[in-house]
């Protein structure tokens, strides 16, 4: 810029003096001197001018390139943090993939106890309810077994002494329960063996400690009624023993 500009004044001076030299005589030295001072002084005040100028092109150019340089240094800051960003983001990204991984096999693992586990419940409410089925089958043969047992006693002991036997009844009680028999009929349960004599007698029972008997054998129900109150928790027989009055 500097070459160009001090090529532009020289041109300029020289066109002066050419000018000069054809504009005026070759005899007017004086006029001469003054027209080069004058064209001189122009061509200075020209140089000053342009160098001026080019001062403050080169103040704007240097302006130009640190503004420059500052917004490529912001740019490059701004890219160095979202590159910083970009990166945590993807490594967050990634942990969050690993626990949802590790949250879906354990899921899975859980699902899978839990299947095992209803269906070890299944299997065991099966057995249990198999056991129990047995083990009802199994009380109901033992207690036709000791029906049998107790009617066989009853035959041999009504045997031996026809003026005393017994009444078996024979029913599910849970709690307390009042059971009228008439006529050899139970409101409840059944009458598995025996009968009254229906004569007058006297009766009594064995197990006072469940049993009590509210109702007894009369001349006004025919020597053939007897109630009592029966407690349990399940199948339960009550025995009442009859005497023949004397």
């Amino acid at each position: 810029m500097k070459l160009i500009a001090g090529a532009v004044v020289l041109l300029a001076v020289l066109g002066g003096f050419a000018a000069g030299r054809t504009v005026r005589p070759k005899d007017d030295p004086t006029g001469r001197l003054s027209e080069l001072s004058t064209q001189l002084a122009d061509a200075q005040a020209q140089i000053n001018s342009l160098k001026s100028s080019l001062d403050s092109a080169n103040k704007k150019a240097d302006q130009a390139g640190s503004d420059t340089k500052s917004q490529v240094d912001s740019a490059s800051q701004a890219i160095t943090d979202l590159t910083g960003k970009l990166a945590a983001r993807e490594a967050q990204q990634r942990s969050t993939e690993a626990k949802l991984a590790s949250a879906q096999h354990d899921l899975v693992a859980t699902q899978t106890q839990l299947a095992d586990a209803i269906a070890k419940e299944r299997s065991i409410e099966t057995s249990s309810n198999q056991r129990v089925q047995q083990l009802d089958a199994d009380k109901q043969a033992r207690d036709n077994e000791i029906s049998t047992l107790r009617a066989r006693v009853a035959s041999l002991t009504s045997k031996a002494n026809p003026h005393a036997g017994f009444l078996v009844w024979s029913g599910t009680v849970i709690g307390k329960r009042k059971i009228d028999i008439k006529d050899g009929i139970p409101d409840y349960g059944n009458v598995v063996s025996g009968a009254l004599p229906q004569k007058p007698c006297t009766v009594s029972t064995p197990d006072t400690a469940h049993v009590q008997l509210k109702t007894l054998p009369a001349s006004k129900n025919q020597w053939n009624r007897v109630s009592f109150e029966v407690s349990g928790g399940g199948v339960v027989q009550v025995r009442i023993n009859w005497v023949l009055s004397q």
